[in-house]
């Protein structure tokens, strides 16, 4: 999914490195001590909102996308 849209991620990069790629997130949420997801939204014209969960020790492990705004 993301070499389909050339976002240069991968599994285990940590938060310092997918901020260097996407920049600062707009939002950050902490469910568990040990893992933050950072929302980013991504795109100009037709714009999508990425999450990254991204664990203290093993990097990203998982990353959802969606359009915004959601569609009704």
């Amino acid at each position: 999914m993301t070499d389909a849209l050339r976002l240069p991620l991968r599994a285990g990069l940590n938060q310092q490195e997918i901020t260097g790629v996407l920049g600062e997130p707009t939002g950050t949420d902490r469910f568990v001590p040990d893992r933050v997801t950072l929302v980013f939204r991504i795109g100009a014209a037709e714009c999508y909102e990425l999450s990254c969960t991204v664990h203290e020790e093993q990097g990203l492990i998982y990353l959802t996308m969606h359009p915004t705004p959601l569609p009704d």
